[in-house]
């Protein structure tokens, strides 16, 4: 595989692209080289081993959100990544990346899937957790001329938490439910000062200064 000439080809077809209104243009490519790192550390920790890079994997990670915006966005990637690769990889790598951009987003279904895969999907679905779901609730909020306030609201909110538990029992495995937890109580140290400061309000903690 030449991989170099991959990620280039990643760069000059998602880089620039705004897939959704409310998001930075780029956004697909940055979440797929996030997604790509964190899928090949998820696989190495479910499997006991050492990190061991993967090129396959890590290509059908990166470009996992290829189709977004057309319709069903991983059927569209599929083949597009085929097209897109096409000369770079061998017949069986381009098979493997596009069976990755197809099922990274069907999960629980009865499929038998394999745990590079199922890392993907795991690793896509972490990565809109934590440090990112503030960031684009953040950037939602500034769109849609909201406040603080309502970024407050929404993630204080039984509708949200109980999407936040119903998508973490779609997660494949332990350890990426180890993951996910963290950048969820990551979240709510957060929302906790926010409210505070939000409402002009001092920490207890520090009240004593």
């Amino acid at each position: 595989m030449n991989l170099e000439e991959i990620q280039k080809i990643a760069a000059d077809n998602m880089e620039g692209r705004r897939s959704h209104l409310e998001r930075e243009a780029g956004y697909i490519y940055y979440h797929g080289l996030r997604t790509a790192n964190l899928a090949g550390e998820i696989l190495s920790r479910v499997d006991g081993q050492a990190p061991v890079f993967d090129p396959v994997l890590y290509t059908g990670a990166l470009f996992h959100d290829i189709g977004k915006g057309y319709t069903s966005h991983n059927e569209t990637g599929a083949g597009l990544v085929k097209d897109l690769l096409a000369g770079l990889c061998t017949e069986a790598e381009l098979d493997r990346i596009s069976d990755i951009v197809r099922y990274h987003c069907i999960r629980k279904n009865g499929l038998e899937l394999d745990k590079g895969i199922l890392a993907v999907q795991d690793a896509d679905m972490i990565d809109h957790f934590g440090t990112q779901e503030i960031w684009l609730n953040f950037l939602y909020r500034a769109y849609n001329h909201d406040t603080e306030l309502d970024a407050v609201k929404f993630w204080d909110s039984d509708s949200y938490r109980g999407q936040t538990a119903k998508l973490r029992g779609l997660l494949n495995f332990e350890f990426s439910k180890s993951l996910f937890d963290d950048r969820v109580g990551f979240q709510e140290l957060f929302l906790r000062r926010l409210k505070i400061e939000a409402e002009g309000r001092i920490p207890d903690e520090i009240r004593s200064f």
